[in-house]
């Protein structure tokens, strides 16, 4: 896989002022605040992760060290916060082309509440099947592959994972008969 720049000025990606919704446990708009603040705060806003599929394995990618938050961690999704004014899915086609030039279409997986000692998200997932090769973004990630659902497996109990990931790729596996993916 190659690796590039897609859209956004490395200094974008962690912007404390970036503006996001503000919503309660059932995904209803209440307010509006910053990345900082939502953050400081433990104020639950919107966030979605895309896992990508490509010839029935998962794209794993390992964090880039700048990252403010789970930096140099693995993550099984490609994904972001929604930002203010954005929906879910325009953001996730944002965060797709911005993190692996990709533009394929995407299915909704599921949506739920999440919370860590860091974040408190309202996620929604999503599924996309790679038509091409991605190419990741380099103020995104440091590394990346494809691997089998049982390789990733492995993996997330070996390796640091984010915890967002971890649920992220939980509701893919429930959704993978009804989606009618096919994995390796």
């Amino acid at each position: 896989m190659k690796t590039g720049g897609h859209g956004k000025a490395a200094a974008d990606f962690n912007d404390p002022s970036e503006t996001f919704y503000v919503v309660d446990d059932s995904d209803n708009e209440i307010g509006k605040a910053s990345r900082k603040e939502c953050h400081a705060k433990h104020l639950r806003h919107r966030s979605m992760g895309i896992v990508v599929v490509k010839g029935g394995k998962i794209l794993i990618m390992k964090r880039s060290p700048k990252k403010d938050l789970h930096p140099s961690e693995w993550e099984a999704n490609v994904g972001g916060h929604v930002s203010y004014g954005e929906t879910y899915e325009a953001a996730a086609k944002r965060e797709l082309m911005e993190e692996t030039g990709l533009s394929d279409s995407i299915t909704l997986v599921e949506k739920y509440p999440f919370s860590d000692a860091t974040e408190k998200e309202m996620i929604t997932v999503f599924y996309c099947e790679a038509s091409g090769e991605p190419v990741i973004n380099a103020q995104e990630a440091t590394e990346c592959r494809f691997v089998t659902l049982g390789e990733l497996d492995g993996m997330m109990r070996k390796e640091k994972f984010t915890p967002c990931s971890t649920e992220d790729v939980q509701k893919f596996k429930n959704a993978i008969k009804r989606l009618k993916i096919v994995l390796r």
